[in-house]
């Protein structure tokens, strides 16, 4: 089977989709099938489109064996009107993408941006391939949580419209959390369209490894406890509750140091108040590809993650915390909702639902103060990974489940031009 992909979102951008797609198509193609891309210049999280792409319209390359076509778009991050013209001006020149590519026998489509299932329903239709709708955020509520909208106006009214029309117009609707699945079907989607692929691990690249020494003498860090953030710094992230928590180790455990590696919207600011408040035990990394991950990992006693609290944090389940797992170290989870709940079932960490910075301290330093603690935590949530989130197992769980359906769907087609059939013979 071909499959052809449209995402806004690609490597060699280093957020959570790009990665989570990248290991999907691995898998599609080691199980036979072929894969073609359809995505824009890269530029996320950073908002400027990467060196070699600057300047170009379309560009067509191959990663890894698959055909990716790239096309313009207006680069922003962060919130208000540059950002929806970032998601506008991709959505447009989505079309010129996708009908460069070759027919696909199924169409893949990732929102956000929501707005793709508009170009994701014309090609589905003049090709005649089947559309499946991949929903990793419920785009209208996180528009109305990132503007903090008290009532809903004109725009947010025309996004749920649109959220309503992609979920009928598309034939299958995929969701990433079972909190988004369990939303879908709460608005009304049927169970017949509803598919279930969770955002898995590459157990080979996100692994435990020995302490890299190296590394830790490269970043001067040889007699610090480190805490690791690793992943996009966005305003969503609520990252400052990290920086307090920073603040009250500085004077209570010294030797502890928070790394942050990543980029994002938020990140000057958090430099910023890092230096205004005095927290020196921090380090703030560019991002590094994720076959660095583990590296950096190997020389953490935990992972580090927050989300603020909203009605889309309550459906997510952040990849920080389950690349932490795979490498088999304890969480620091700062949130409520679906991730919360998954590190404190799995006793992969501790859970602090109101991010209270003196708490966070304290949990953090309950990890560094009994390391039998920290590696047994580690190691549940290492077993966990293994036994649930690998992506071999999800994708092929996926694929034979699309499969019946398309044959389900194909012979009730079938069935349906034979009715016909015989009744213009009568």
């Amino acid at each position: 089977m071909k499959f052809l992909f449209l995402t806004q979102y690609f490597t060699p951008e280093a957020s959570a989709a790009p990665i989570r797609l990248a290991a999907i198509i691995r898998q599609l193609r080691r199980l036979g099938h072929d894969v073609e891309v359809v995505t824009a210049m890269p530029n996320y999280p950073v908002g400027r489109i990467f060196a070699g792409y600057r300047g170009k319209f379309y560009v067509r390359e191959i990663w890894e064996g698959v055909r990716v076509h790239r096309v313009w778009l207006y680069a922003a991050v962060g919130k208000g009107w540059r950002r929806y013209l970032n998601y506008f001006t991709f959505t447009l020149m989505s079309f010129f993408g996708i009908f460069k590519a070759g027919k696909a026998d199924c169409l893949f489509v990732e929102s956000p941006p929501l707005s793709l299932s508009v170009t994701g329903f014309f090609y589905s239709r003049l090709r005649n391939v089947p559309f499946v709708f991949y929903v990793a955020d419920l785009w209208p509520d996180a528009i109305r949580d990132n503007l903090e909208l008290n009532k809903e106006g004109v725009a947010l009214k025309f996004a749920r419209a649109l959220e309503r029309w992609s979920y009928r117009k598309a034939d299958y609707v995929c969701a990433v959390t079972e909190g988004i699945l369990s939303e879908l079907l709460r608005r009304k989607v049927p169970q017949s369209k509803l598919l279930f692929l969770p955002n898995g691990v590459d157990l080979d690249q996100f692994a435990p490894m020995p302490p890299d020494d190296s590394l830790r003498h490269q970043l001067g860090l040889q007699e610090k406890e480190i805490v690791l953030y690793a992943g996009t710094h966005g305003y969503a992230h609520g990252m400052e509750r990290i920086l307090g928590a920073a603040r009250v180790l500085q004077e209570r455990r010294p030797q502890c140091h928070f790394v942050f590696v990543g980029e994002g919207s938020a990140k000057p600011a958090m430099i910023r108040q890092a230096k205004e408040l005095g927290i020196h035990n921090v380090s703030f990394l560019d991002a590094v590809p994720p076959d660095q991950v583990s590296r950096l990992f190997s020389i953490a006693f935990c992972g580090v993650v927050s989300l603020n609290e909203s009605s889309i944090s309550q459906h997510t389940r952040p990849v920080k915390s389950l690349t932490a797992m795979s490498c088999g170290k304890p969480v620091v989870y700062i949130g409520s909702g679906e991730g919360s709940q998954l590190v404190k079932n799995t006793n992969a960490g501790f859970v602090l639902e109101q991010g209270d910075p003196d708490a966070i301290a304290e949990a953090i330093c309950q990890l560094a103060v009994d390391p039998r603690l920290a590696k047994s935590q580690g190691q549940n949530g290492r077993k966990f990974i293994e036994t649930n989130l690998a992506w071999p197992l999800l994708v092929g769980r996926w694929f034979d489940d699309l499969a019946g359906r398309l044959r389900m769907s194909q012979q009730q087609t079938q069935q349906q031009l034979e009715a016909v059939k015989s009744c213009t013979q009568l």
